[in-house]
């Protein structure tokens, strides 16, 4: 039996993690294996799951990660993984759970590789602790895989038999509608916090010297920033804080940004 495990599950969380996992997991599934997910009590899914408990909040207000639900995630994980005799693990986000899993058959996705930028997420003191232990984790599981190569060299730092295998996304579902009812010249597409570059996106907008059609989809605790950055530029931003996903492949952003119909249920985005 093949076990996913991520503290987050698609679609209630909209993110391309989620989605990887989620994709991964049925097309073994189609081929005949026996799957199973890992993670907390979402709702129904059509991989069956292995509970780890009521999702508690997950993120503080300024959007990070929450340190002790990653913690405690580690600790049920662990209790799971044996109950359900998982004889490969794939595990990821929070990644807390990789040292308490049986070396042998555990393999590490790896969406990101923070190094010394953990001490600006949770400062300096706390950051420390996180950046070690990261190092640990790593070094850990039996194969370690990350989704590019630039993801890759950061890892190898710290050990060398890195798989990189890509993202994973069906891209046929967004080519598809490439070049249709053409509205915008730059979409972003991203959960508004600090460490996703949005603000940093935008600003790098003002070095293109003609009039750009902008559409940022998303939401997070950056929200009112970001307004206030897209109003001071010279382009024309359209701002969408609700989308579903449909309408993030087919960028059918020609409608209003005030249109009712681009209201999520609660869901987190990105």
């Amino acid at each position: 039996m093949i076990c996913f495990i991520s503290s987050n599950l698609w679609p209630y969380t909209l993110g391309g993690g989620e989605r990887r996992y989620y994709e991964f997991a049925l097309e073994l599934m189609r081929r005949g294996y026996y799957v199973r997910y890992v993670t907390y009590g979402w709702g129904p899914s059509e991989i069956p799951l292995v509970p780890a408990g009521v999702p508690p909040p997950l993120y503080d207000s300024s959007g990070r990660r929450r340190l002790w639900p990653a913690v405690s995630f580690a600790w049920r994980v662990a209790r799971a993984v044996r109950k359900a005799g998982c004889r490969v693990v794939d595990a990821s986000v929070p990644y807390t759970e990789v040292c308490l899993l049986p070396r042998g058959c555990t393999i590490l996705t790896l969406f990101e590789f923070w190094g010394r930028r953990w001490r600006e997420y949770f400062g300096p003191f706390v950051g420390r602790g996180v950046e070690w232990l990261e190092r640990r984790l790593v070094s850990w599981p039996r194969v370690v895989v990350v989704l590019s190569n630039f993801v890759g060299e950061r890892v190898r730092r710290v050990r060398g038999d890195v798989r990189v295998v890509p993202f994973g996304l069906r891209l046929e579902e967004y080519l598809e509608h490439r070049g249709l009812g053409k509205e915008f010249d730059v979409a972003i597409v991203s959960r508004l916090v600090p460490y996703k570059g949005v603000l940093e996106a935008l600003e790098a907008l003002r070095l293109v010297g003609r009039r750009l059609r902008v559409a940022v989809v998303g939401d997070g605790p950056l929200r009112d920033a970001v307004k206030r950055t897209a109003e001071s530029l010279d382009h024309s931003v359209s701002l969408f804080f609700r989308a579903s996903e449909e309408e993030k492949r087919e960028s059918p952003l020609s409608r209003s940004p005030s249109s009712p119909d681009l209201r999520w249920p609660s869901r987190r985005s990105c």
